[in-house]
């Protein structure tokens, strides 16, 4: 079974540009024809074919080669028309005796917009080498009417009743055929029509055996293709094709981003306009993602000039770096043409990589398939939130159930769009906070409301410096926040936390240096009131500190939250040639009630560790020896 679309006009149909073998799906043929005398040829616009009627001369930049008319595959990128001018002032030579018959022609070649092209400065007309095989499309103008040569692009022309037109060159002894891509050394007859007409011819079985590959596709999970040929440029540049005229269209590798080795360049001396784009045919109807990658070397401010694009839908270019680019498309022909397509000449210099298309569904799920990441992004980062949350107590799990509730009705009924996505993630991320401090249960580990609590890097503290190599199991790349100067020097490395009413417990692993110049606490300041503990100053050695090479753990407890709210935590570092170090802070809920009379410090009593108001000031207790909040010893 087929099914055909025909027009009269220039389709892009397929992938071809130049060569004579025809495409699968194309029945071209040329229409009306017309054997006209051979002076009513002057001004007329014609199809030249062969005397078959098969074959005709297609541009392959200036080149003119024989092209099977069953073969073409796009009309709008070729000059598949002959304009006849006819000559009167040609000479033999140049100065010499004027030629006088009266029916020399200069053929100039056209395409379905009524164009012309320009090579070298001038039109195109078909013009011989003085005794080469090639034909081009070169400037034929007055007095010489030929580029390599005098009169290489003139021709006489004479009609035969019942076999046609006999074309000979006036500069040498050859005639034109366009079946065959060289001079002819032998009489041959052309035929004219007034145009071609194409049809496309959809291959059912192909179509079929291509919707057995895709099938099971869904917006969610669309199916990786192998329709774009040659979509990486690792052959070359066939069968793309290119309607920009830069003067390099071949293959480059200096651009890297999301380039990925070879890709296809179009650049020019100056900026140019139009397209480079590969059209596929005898695929499934339905929904389609183009995936692509593209860069412009000038960027249109504002952008609406240059895009790529998959049939009538298109995505706009953002950087001049090489950038991976989506466009969704419906299409219903069984075609699809995918590029890239510059309206305006603003650059001239523009690539493109990595070229594939994705099958998301039959029909139109256009929007689903635009959804789709978006969809994926929120269910995965609701479910990794909700498997963390299933570590939290049995408050903190129902009121993440009860924070996430809206989320999960809106992917239940589809209401999860590439513009609303990113605030549903914020969202997710806040309820998890919130079910973390949500938590009532005594010892409950509220540590994921720090930021980069294992000091992976600096993000999260403020006033932070980094350092690696000594961290107590001994990992080399393993970072810790530190302090280290040649002379005296403060640094206080906090963030600001938001807490739950309650009691709760600080610790970090610290170190310092076993010197008197050397001193620090770790704190949490609630208000006005600091709540700390002085740092571990046990040096460096393997063997020092609780957990080795001078760390241990260091703890501020009670720390006292009288209303929900902001909390800073961190270590508070006083060196002199000197150094110290912290790492891995730990938060924990105590108690979600303040014991009276606790509030900020404990009562005044002595213990091995803890602390107490003596005189107005805190004394913090650590293994039976007294200090102040500047970690100095006192009496």
């Amino acid at each position: 079974m087929k099914k055909i679309y025909s027009s009269l006009t220039a389709i892009v149909l397929s992938v071809f540009m130049g060569g004579s073998s025809a495409m699968a799906g194309m029945v071209n043929t040329a229409i009306d024809e017309q054997n006209l005398a051979v002076d009513q040829l002057d001004g007329k616009v014609l199809v030249l074919t062969d005397a078959t009627a098969k074959n005709i001369f297609v541009n392959v930049n200036q080149d003119l080669k024989s092209q099977a008319i069953s073969g073409i595959a796009d009309l709008s990128v070729i000059y598949p028309y002959v304009k006849f001018a006819k000559v009167t002032d040609a000479t033999v030579s140049e100065g010499g005796e004027a030629l006088t018959a009266d029916n020399l022609f200069t053929l100039q070649v056209i395409n379905a917009k009524g164009q012309s092209p320009e090579y070298y400065g001038g039109h195109g007309f078909i013009n011989f080498q003085p005794s080469g095989n090639a034909v081009f499309a070169i400037t034929s103008v007055s007095p010489k009417y030929g580029t390599d040569g005098w009169n290489l692009g003139l021709w006489s022309v004479e009609y035969e009743a019942g076999n046609g037109y006999v074309i000979k060159n006036v500069g040498r002894d050859a005639y034109l055929n366009p079946a065959m891509s060289t001079p002819s050394t032998e009489k041959a007859f052309c035929r004219l029509f007034t145009d071609i007409n194409s049809q496309y011819v959809v291959d059912e079985n192909i179509v079929a055996e291509r919707t057995a590959q895709v099938a099971g596709a869904t917006p969610l999970a669309p199916v990786e293709t192998n329709f774009v040929v040659n979509g990486t440029f690792d052959k070359g540049t066939e069968p793309w094709i290119t309607t920009t005229g830069a003067k390099n269209k071949g293959i480059a590798n200096n651009q890297a981003g999301a380039f990925t080795g070879n890709f296809w360049e179009n650049w020019n001396g100056s900026a140019y306009t139009g397209k480079m784009y590969q059209t596929i045919m005898d695929i499934p109807n339905g929904t389609y993602k183009l995936c692509i990658c593209a860069f412009v070397n000038t960027l249109a401010d504002p952008n609406n000039c240059q895009y790529v694009y998959a049939n009538e839908d298109k995505t706009y270019l953002k950087s001049t770096a090489p950038t991976a680019y989506e466009v969704y498309t419906v299409i219903t022909e069984n075609k699809i043409e995918v590029g890239l397509e510059l309206t305006e000449a603003v650059a001239n210099w523009v690539g493109i990589d990595n070229v594939k298309l994705y099958y998301c569904g039959e029909g139109d799920v256009k929007n689903a398939a635009i959804n789709a990441g978006p969809i994926l992004a929120v269910k995965e980062a609701l479910q990794a939130a909700t498997d963390k949350a299933n570590t939290l107590d049995e408050s903190g799990k129902a009121k993440f159930k009860e924070l996430t509730a809206s989320i999960e009705s809106a992917l239940e009924g589809d209401m999860v769009t590439a513009e609303n996505y990113e605030e549903l993630l914020a969202a997710i991320n806040d309820a998890w906070l919130q079910a973390v401090a949500a938590q009532t249960t005594p010892g409950a580990d509220m540590t994921l409301l720090i930021v980069n609590a294992a000091v992976a890097n600096g993000d999260g503290w403020s006033n932070s410096r980094i350092n690696s190599g000594e961290q107590y199991n001994g990992a080399p790349d393993n970072t810790y926040l530190d302090e280290w100067n040649g002379g005296a020097e403060t640094r206080e490395i906090t963030q600001v936390i938001n807490l739950p009413k309650g009691l709760f417990t600080l610790k970090a692993a610290t170190r310092g240096q076993n010197v008197e110049q050397t001193s620090g606490y770790v704190l949490a300041k609630v208000g006005e009131e600091l709540y700390s503990t002085p740092i571990n100053k046990d040096g460096a050695a393997v063997e020092a500190g609780e957990l080795g090479r001078g760390w241990s753990w260091t703890i501020v407890d009670d720390i006292a939250v009288p209303e929900a709210g902001e909390v800073t935590i961190g270590v508070h570092f006083e060196v002199n040639n000197s150094w110290a170090g912290a790492d891995d802070f730990h938060l924990y809920l105590k108690s979600t009630e303040i014991p009276t009379g606790i509030n900020t410090v404990n009562a005044a009593t002595v213990a091995k560790n803890g602390k107490f108001i003596s005189n107005g000031n805190i004394v913090i207790v650590k293994n039976g020896k007294k200090y102040n909040v500047a970690g100095q010893a006192v009496k």
